[in-house]
């Protein structure tokens, strides 16, 4: 017999007996109870589970995670009576565990009961205060029962008592000086959590939480420098153009912004969001006709969008689309009623209409639902247009107070682009209320 001949037999030989012996420990497994138990509960079959977890633990009383296992599969079935008879059970008859504090906590948490759930939490702690995952059960415990406080005590514990350094207990702690609007602390956290990070991946969910806070703080300068990497970590991702883009917003550099919202929406065209960005700054620059093709491209994706439509209604009369803005203030209004800038926004079409009396009904209805300097301002100019000039200069000083939003048309025309007649009424309105003086 050749070698080759040799070598063939002993590879099928090999082949087969792998075959056999995974077949072997699937029919084993299949037998297994508790494994079986397992497989049930991850597919979510939660009454196979039971009966498969009650086997194991009839064949053997002291599997004290068969026990653990069907407690889960008890909660999952509503059967809370029964989840805590396994739990007092393994208490009772293993004290020197805490695997039973830990099921019982899983109760508690089910019932709602917050007490009780830190008790056996606390519990579970003192058997095993060496154990680092007993302490991580508390944490997420604390930050859900809203315990920020106690969340960062055990977390502190971790790092500074344990020595468990890693880039994620700073993380964590670093959240959760968020949640308590710590943002110094956080900031720092993060700081060090980024230095200790391991992997694009994680500096990359870092550097997007950090940005969030940096923004929150006011601190631009360093959020810009986070969006720049987050960049050059993913040039491939929209999320880093999308974060540039928001702090070129915050600096009014309106340019940066659609160069970074454009390079966006090319990596990423099924992020409809991006047009509605793109909207403001296009605005802001005066390019309506392209402001309003995009708040266009934006209503495609998602019709039930009030500001989107309200968007869309400001950016039209600045086209002398009148009754395209008059239409879409309508939507916006008939998706949201409650929003004082979008009876706004149809009392200014209203107006530019000539329809001085509608007009005056809307902005009125706008200072009901918000007493803003702005609605003031509008109501004003509807009584000009109606010939009650004394009326309409009395409301003007009043918008423009020393306590009010803005002191001039000017400052108001700045803020809230208002249709060129609209605006030189306004102005209009200025030059009668000074000459009153």
């Amino acid at each position: 017999m050749s070698t080759i001949t040799i070598l063939q037999i002993s590879a099928s030989v090999f082949i087969w007996l792998t075959v056999l012996f995974f077949i072997l420990k699937s029919f084993r497994n299949q037998r297994d109870p508790y494994d079986l138990g397992l497989r049930h509960l991850r597919n979510n079959r939660y009454e196979d589970a039971v009966a498969s977890f009650s086997k194991a633990i009839k064949n053997d009383p002291s599997n004290i995670n068969a026990y653990d296992n069907r407690a889960k599969a008890f909660i999952q079935l509503g059967l809370l009576d029964k989840a805590l008879e396994d739990a007092e059970m393994v208490i009772n008859d293993y004290p020197e565990s805490n695997l039973g504090y830990r099921m019982r906590s899983r109760v508690q948490k089910s019932l709602g009961d917050k007490e009780a759930l830190e008790k056996d939490l606390n519990l579970a702690v003192d058997i095993e205060p060496q154990t680092a995952e007993e302490y991580q059960r508390r944490i997420s415990a604390y930050t859900e029962l809203n315990q920020i406080e106690n969340a960062i005590k055990d977390t502190t514990h971790l790092i500074d008592i344990m020595d468990i350094k890693k880039s994620w207990n700073y993380q964590q702690r670093g959240m959760l000086y968020a949640k308590n609007n710590e943002l110094d602390k956080a900031i720092q956290d993060l700081d060090e959590a980024y230095q200790r990070s391991i992997g694009e991946r994680q500096r990359s969910q870092i550097l997007q939480s950090r940005f969030s806070l940096l923004v929150k703080n006011n601190q631009l300068d360093k959020a810009l420098k986070d969006a720049d990497e987050l960049i050059y970590i993913n040039p491939n991702q929209s999320i880093g153009y999308l974060f540039r883009a928001k702090i070129y917003q915050a600096q009014k550099d309106h340019e940066l912004v659609i160069q970074d919202l454009e390079r966006a929406i090319h990596i990423d065209p099924s992020n409809k969001v991006i047009f509605l960005a793109l909207g403001i700054s296009y605005s802001a620059l005066s390019k309506f006709e392209l402001a309003i093709g995009s708040y266009s491209e934006y209503i495609k994706y998602d019709p039930n969008l009030a500001v989107a439509y309200n968007s869309r209604a400001w950016a039209k009369p600045h086209v002398k689309d009148y009754y395209g803005s008059l239409v879409d203030a309508k939507k916006a209004i008939a998706l949201d009623g409650s929003a004082s800038l979008y009876f706004g926004t149809q009392g200014q079409a209203k107006w530019l209409m000539k329809d001085y009396e509608g007009a005056l009904e809307d902005f009125k209805h706008a200072l009901e639902l918000d007493d803003k300097d702005v609605h003031s301002l509008e109501v004003a100019i509807a009584l000009l247009k109606l010939d009650k000039q004394d009326k309409a200069i009395s409301l003007w000083q009043e918008a423009t107070s020393e306590d009010a939003e803005f002191q001039s048309a000017e400052a108001y025309q700045e803020k809230y682009r208002f249709a060129p007649p609209f605006y030189e009424a306004m102005q209009d309105l200025e030059k009668l209320a000074q000459n009153s003086d």
